[in-house]
């Protein structure tokens, strides 16, 4: 990153300012996108639309803008090219969203919770609103091929071309949360214990296509759009001073807050530091693992946290899975403090653009 230096008339610039502290600069932008569109959530437009999608990236755009910010030199992609890419994923982001609408399912209600409005589309802004968040998605995952060189920086690992991953990092990606789901039910099982009952149940083909659809959707709208802000700017910006673990645990504090507004809606604030210590912090230290040791790719992180995420809508959560998570974290976070240098991304040289 070049030097920033104050502007002929000695005052500072935004873009200044931005070089100066890009992290608090990224946060409370992170911050203020996903809050402002959380609050707009609370309109009443029917079950899983746009205003969720515009939540989840609200770290990517906040990364996206800082990056720049701080790199905005030509990425010497052409225009066109990432349009036609924003485009496509626009169209396929709006149609999962839409078949999400149009499916409606007992089960998929009650993972919704209570609303108010099943219609599909119960007005058109409600569709409106649908074609706001795809659009959203597909400018953060078009970035890749941003006329910036900052955001294409950001985003290069996106373009699995460019960096590709062996095939076990995609099944790990996908199924680990679940295998350690079904180990501790069947552990529990074994031992007698009480196993909750999933919070989705119903005909398995109907429960098949929800998993499918939830799992789309939570792709870009629940979770994996997050990760270029959290994985992809702000902890390589942390590992510089701080390591691969306390790196982890500081993001792990910011990404534990960020939610804060679903906590405070539930009427349970303080919930958010049990969130912290006994969810966040142990996915926080996993991530940072499975990121670093895949020299830095963005897509298994994004899998493996729609995975985490939609796992227990399908399969029951219990004590002992909890802990078999929690143990598996610590056997990690050691390993990083004995290792920090196994946890160095190794990047792929970059391809021609």
């Amino acid at each position: 990153m070049g030097k920033s230096f104050p502007s002929s008339t000695g005052r500072r610039t935004i873009r200044d300012q931005v070089a100066r502290h890009p992290m608090i600069a990224f946060i409370a932008l992170a911050y203020a996108i996903s809050w402002i569109a959380w609050s707009l959530s609370l309109i009443d437009l029917g079950v899983a639309y746009g205003f969720g999608v515009i939540f989840s990236a609200g770290p990517a755009l906040a990364a996206m803008i800082v990056s720049a910010l701080l790199r905005p030199e030509q990425s010497g992609v052409p225009a066109g090219k990432r349009w036609r890419l924003f485009g496509i994923v626009g169209i396929l982001v709006l149609a999962v969203m839409a078949v999400r609408r149009l499916w409606i399912t007992p089960a998929w209600l009650t993972v919704a919770g209570n609303v108010t409005t099943t219609a599909p589309y119960p007005t058109l802004v409600a569709f409106l609103v649908d074609a706001l968040g795809a659009a959203v998605a597909a400018f953060v995952l078009s970035g890749v091929y941003s006329p910036r060189q900052g955001v294409r920086a950001l985003l290069r690992s996106l373009d699995m071309r460019d960096q590709p991953v062996r095939w076990y990092w995609w099944v790990l990606a996908v199924g680990l949360y679940p295998v350690i789901l079904a180990l501790g039910n069947a552990i529990s099982a074994g031992l007698g214990l009480a196993v909750p009952a999933p919070i989705s149940t119903g005909l398995w083909y109907q429960l098949a296509l929800d998993v499918l659809l939830t799992f789309l959707y939570l792709l870009f709208g629940g979770g994996g759009l997050e990760e270029p802000g959290w994985r992809g700017f702000a902890l390589p910006l942390l590992k510089k001073r701080y390591g691969p673990l306390r790196s982890s645990l500081i993001l792990a504090v910011v990404w534990a807050f960020w939610h804060w507004p679903l906590f405070w809606s539930q009427g349970a604030p303080l919930n958010v530091v049990f969130y912290l210590l006994l969810e966040v912090a142990p996915l926080a230290i996993l991530f940072t693992a499975i990121l670093n040791r895949t020299g830095g790719s963005l897509p298994i992180v994004i899998l493996l946290h729609s995975s985490i995420n939609i796992a227990p809508i399908f399969l029951p959560v219990s004590l002992l899975n909890t802990i078999l998570w929690i143990l598996l974290s610590l056997g990690v976070a050691l390993w990083m403090w004995r290792a920090p240098q196994a946890f160095a991304v190794r990047e792929a040289p970059s391809r021609p653009t």
